[in-house]
């Protein structure tokens, strides 16, 4: 009902503005006819501020803002969302404050934003030290699935760089165990918003790669066979089918084959997050999950109140016993997960992944 833009001092303004629209759902005898009652949880209707994007960055349907929830003890987050899904966050990454002489701080994650007004002696920077995206924190489950990456320095491929949120918690948070991330995106606009709105910074460890994702693992399947230690697509949905993500070619079982195939076949895992609503796409994308070969393991997780599955394919399994469920526990209402926080979940995830 409400856009991107509108502004609001208090609860009651936003009750106001609502009010003629549920007018317009109410039954002809309602007795409300003038007011409709709303119930509400709190009162802090918390801040939200566009990004003013530069007119040579700016994304058709793309909306970068920041936003404040006071129901998260004031946590700013900054967001990019497409208009054609506004209800889904493409990506999104914490904004915390750090004194830069206590901290090293790198150009690239020194941020401006409405929402974080400047402090003595400290900066507002973009947080890579967690994630907030509960189905990132799924996908990384691979890594305790193939519980012996962290012998050796490790090889990354990732699919679908957005705004580099995901590829720039890894680095940060094992900067000694990453040999080399890859990252791909098809969209050289979107990879300049990561970079000048998002705090992703390409470097000798973290190789952006502006290309086509499937003719990209298509050119690998010549080269590097074997080579990556962890393979993550996370690649999204094309506007011509919103009903599935990534787009269906993706998911079909030769494709993904492929992606096994770039695996290291003695430890590796790799993660692929998808979105469907239908039961008959559920299955479909399970069956082509099935298909896949030369790996020990095929699970899937579901992430509760997300529109996410992520099907996992790993070398090496844990001994896991008797599962039962297709979700995951996750903290409800947790903005940031940091890398041991998901190490102690898994225990009680090899009781709620469901194996295909």
């Amino acid at each position: 009902m409400l856009g991107h833009g509108h502004k609001f001092s208090d609860l009651k303004e936003v009750q106001d503005e609502l009010n003629s629209k549920f007018l317009d759902l109410a039954p002809s005898n309602c007795s409300n006819y003038k007011k409709i009652p709303i119930m509400t949880a709190g009162s802090d209707i918390g801040s939200k501020a566009l990004i003013d994007i530069l007119t040579e960055d700016k994304i058709e349907g793309l909306i970068v803002q920041d936003i404040k929830d006071s129901s998260q003890q004031g946590v700013v987050l900054r967001q990019a969302i497409f208009e054609s899904k506004f209800s889904q966050i493409q990506s999104e990454v914490q904004i915390v404050y750090r004194d830069p002489k206590k901290h090293e701080i790198p150009e690239p994650l020194i941020v401006s934003s409405e929402l974080c007004p400047k402090k003595k002696g400290k900066v507002p920077i973009f947080n890579f030290e967690g994630i907030s995206n509960e189905y990132q924190e799924g996908m990384l489950a691979g890594l305790f699935q193939a519980s012996n990456l962290s012998k050796r320095p490790m090889k990354v491929l990732h699919l679908g760089t957005g705004a580099g949120v995901l590829p720039s918690f890894l680095l940060n948070q094992l900067p000694t165990a990453i040999e080399k991330i890859t990252t791909v995106d098809i969209n050289k606009d979107m990879l300049t918003v990561a970079e000048k709105y998002f705090g992703f910074h390409p470097s000798e460890k973290l190789e952006s790669v502006c290309a086509d994702a499937y003719t990209y693992v298509d050119d690998l399947q010549k080269t590097h066979v074997g080579q990556f230690d962890m393979v993550i697509m996370d690649i999204n949905y094309q506007e011509a089918d919103t009903t599935i993500s990534p787009p269906w070619k993706f998911l079909e079982s030769s494709f993904l084959q492929k992606l096994v195939n770039l695996a290291n076949q003695e430890c590796s895992f790799v993660a692929v997050n998808t979105i469907f609503y239908s039961k008959e796409d559920r299955e479909k994308v399970f069956e082509e999950a099935k298909k896949v070969r030369n790996m020990d393991l095929v699970s899937y997780l579901e992430v509760p109140d997300c529109l996410n599955k992520v099907i996992m394919f790993s070398k090496n399994k844990l001994a896991i016993d008797g599962m039962e469920g297709i979700t995951i526990k996750i903290p409800a209402g947790q903005h940031t997960v940091k890398l041991e926080e998901v190490s102690e979940n898994i225990d009680s995830w090899k009781q709620m992944m469901g194996v295909l």
